[in-house]
């Protein structure tokens, strides 16, 4: 087992295909929510739908992501009919941040991963415990499922730093150091030749 894995407390085999209701619902089948109280005021996190949209479209733009609200409404759909998910930190009707999550098994290490493929906080909100909110929500639904582990991968420009502090706070731990990540783009260049 990787350094770092815990084993899983559940000797029931999960399910190779995830299903939107199974994680994002649990086993309860509603919908489920979490509640932080802060200095100034009430944070709750809860699943993201397609009516929130405008919210997220606003929120990707603080990541440099310029996503028109028609393509973010296609994603938040396909997370949740891929068993992803999508939640969104509101304090009243106001969206502050979002969280967005995989989960998939590891083929070599035989483990479910929870991976973090997107959060973004609002600036005038951040500082108050909102992307921890949403982080410690995620790990929980991820425990809940069974993963035994949790990644993801952000920049290392300057701007990040207080979301580099906040992950080590939250015990995850920089593995550049031991790995690396590549990536290719499948979809065809104007006027590059095939290979």
């Amino acid at each position: 087992m990787a350094k770092g894995m815990r084993r899983c407390r559940s000797s029931v085999p999960r399910p190779v295909a995830l299903s939107g209701a199974a994680l994002l619902f649990g086993s309860s089948g509603g919908l489920s929510s979490s509640t932080t109280r802060h200095t100034d005021g009430m944070i709750k996190t809860r699943d993201a739908t397609i009516i929130d949209a405008p919210s997220v479209t606003s929120l990707l733009r603080f990541l440099g992501h310029e996503s028109g609200v028609g393509s973010v409404e296609q994603e938040i759909a396909l997370a949740v009919s891929e068993g992803r998910g999508v939640l969104l930190a509101v304090e009243g009707d106001q969206a502050l941040g979002f969280a967005a999550f995989d989960i998939w098994r590891a083929f070599v290490e035989q483990v479910w991963v929870c991976r973090l493929s997107a959060v973004a906080v609002r600036p005038q909100d951040r500082g108050r415990g909102t992307a921890r909110h949403l982080l410690l929500e995620v790990e929980r639904r991820a425990e809940a499922f069974g993963c035994t582990a949790m990644e993801l991968s952000c920049g290392r420009r300057a701007e990040r730093a207080a979301a580099h502090a906040l992950y080590a706070s939250l015990g995850y731990s920089d593995a550049c150091a031991h790995h690396a990540t590549y990536r290719k783009d499948l979809r065809p260049q104007a006027g590059a030749s095939p290979q």
